[in-house]
């Protein structure tokens, strides 16, 4: 993932799988590791510097200091740029997913879809959307219009977004072709 944010072209973060979160605040001269707090559980160290597995990133609406991601090992929030990271899993039915998408006003509410981490596919083969619309704090599942049981389907990193309406659409497209979208935010 690459996210600039909008105020400050000299900032941007990167999120890279098997490496973590990176900021450039000159413009990509110098970078700072942004993996405080951020889990790993495949390697000697739980908590290291370096080696976490990211899978998207994404900035919240509230002028660049709020973001998501989820990860490997858990989804997170981070109130001040990257710098520490609060693990926000707590209410999801897997740590595991690829996908996480932030709303264009409001900087509480994301959407993300978890996966089973090895199988890459929905929990329970039961397509659903997940949304907070506090920050992480409760999360609350949507499958309604979505394949029920046997819904063997995996969304990858880049295969979910939102668009600016009001309500915002969601949309996401599964590693086996079909496409959703909602025009409710998710409901």
């Amino acid at each position: 993932s690459i996210v600039p944010p909008p105020p400050a072209p000299d900032r941007i973060w990167v999120g890279i799988p098997a490496v973590g979160v990176l900021e450039t605040r000159d413009g990509g001269r110098n970078w700072e590791m942004r993996n405080r707090y951020t889990r790993q559980e495949y390697g000697p160290d739980r908590y290291p510097d370096f080696g976490q597995c990211v899978h998207k990133l994404a900035l919240a609406a509230d002028g660049g200091e709020r973001l998501y991601q989820q990860n490997h090992c858990g989804v997170y929030r981070s109130e001040n740029g990257g710098v520490d990271w609060i693990e926000i899993t707590s209410g999801l039915p897997s740590e595991f997913g690829f996908p996480i998408a932030a709303h264009p006003r409001d900087p509480l509410t994301v959407w993300t879809i978890p996966l089973e981490g090895y199988g890459r596919m929905m929990p329970d083969a039961v397509a659903a959307v997940w949304r907070t619309t506090d920050g992480g704090g409760t999360w609350q599942g949507s499958s309604g219009g979505l394949p029920g049981k046997g819904a063997y389907l995996g969304v990858l990193r880049e295969a979910m977004g939102v668009d600016r309406l009001d309500p915002v659409g969601v949309y996401f497209g599964t590693s086996t072709g079909q496409i959703f979208g909602s025009i409710n935010e998710g409901r």
